[in-house]
């Protein structure tokens, strides 16, 4: 089943570059969002499987308008681009993050077969409450520590 996705990025060149892309593989965009205020309309309105938000929508953090969209749609899978693997630097907190949620560095959302697969695994980590999952290429940031760690001692 393709995942009916909410798509909310407020860079117009990312967002026009960004859904095509993801149409192209087979993704089921219903809508576009520029904004905090159109996303939550647009949530309540198309009732998305998904919502794929980039990290600072005009001085907002995708972590607030996440927690209001597990708030009010708790089933809904949460997809969260991000440019900096340390989000303290920028004023938010990891533990913060609403259950479920995947988050996407966007250096490895160039891959859209990544992408598409955070995409579709989402709506599931959000109804079985998965732990926040960080995804870096092909793995998880918690994996990529691992092997750089073994690397240092072998």
């Amino acid at each position: 089943m393709n995942e009916r996705v909410l798509v909310v990025i407020d860079d117009g060149f990312e967002l026009s570059t960004l859904v095509p892309a993801l149409r192209l593989h087979e993704m089921d965009i219903i809508g576009e969002a520029r904004s905090e205020s159109v996303a939550m309309n647009l949530l309540h309105r198309l009732q998305p499987d998904v919502v794929l938000l980039d990290m600072h929508i005009a001085g907002v953090s995708a972590i607030k308008i996440a927690i209001n969209i597990r708030k009010s749609k708790p089933e809904v899978g949460i997809v969260i681009l991000e440019s900096c693997s340390d989000i303290r630097l920028l004023g938010d907190r990891n533990v913060e993050i609403p259950i479920g949620t995947k988050v996407i560095l966007k250096r490895s959302a160039t891959d859209l077969l990544i992408l598409c697969a955070a995409i579709a695994d989402s709506r599931v980590s959000a109804t079985e409450s998965h732990e926040v999952s960080w995804i870096n290429g092909g793995v998880s940031l918690t994996e990529n520590s691992l092997h750089g760690l073994l690397a240092h001692l072998t």
